[in-house]
């Protein structure tokens, strides 16, 4: 009766274990599959982004502040989140308190939902009288580089 028993129960886990192994790896091959479509989708949506910047006015004296303007676009139907946008501000400009030596990078970080936009205001400060110029601004994610020609000069 204890080899029935025994070999019963070897049966029983044989049974249960091969069906949670098979869903286990059903729902890995299902989170992957997920998982490179919201790559692609992200990717795509990337791609529609709209991106514009500007100055609240277009000159500054030395040691007066003005206020730079970023906004973001999503017009996908695609949540897009975390949505880092960076680019390089020249030597001698101030921006939120932050005095850099050179030009530097700096980021944004934007949450996008579907069909709606984001707005980042930053305080600029000249150090000096010159003459700013700020070329492209940039998307990058993954292996992509999403590059916005928003030149901008005060």
């Amino acid at each position: 009766m204890d080899a029935f028993v025994t070999k019963l129960a070897d049966i029983v886990f044989r049974i249960i274990f091969s069906y949670i192994t098979a869903i286990l790896l059903l729902a890995a091959i299902v989170v992957f599959l997920l998982w490179r479509l919201y790559l692609r989708l992200r990717s795509r949506a990337l791609e529609q982004v709209e991106y514009e910047r500007f100055f609240s006015a277009d000159g500054v004296f030395c040691g007066t502040e003005l206020c730079m303007t970023e906004v973001l676009r999503n017009p996908t139907w695609f949540p897009l989140f975390f949505v880092e946008v960076s680019f390089f501000a020249p030597d001698g400009l101030c921006f939120d308190g932050v005095e850099r030596q050179g030009y530097q990078r700096l980021r944004s970080v934007f949450q996008l939902m579907p069909h709606s936009g984001a707005v980042r205001e930053h305080s600029v400060r000249a150090l000096r009288r010159d003459r700013y110029r700020m070329e492209a601004a940039q998307i990058v994610w993954r292996d992509n580089a999403y590059e916005f020609d928003v030149p901008l000069q005060l």
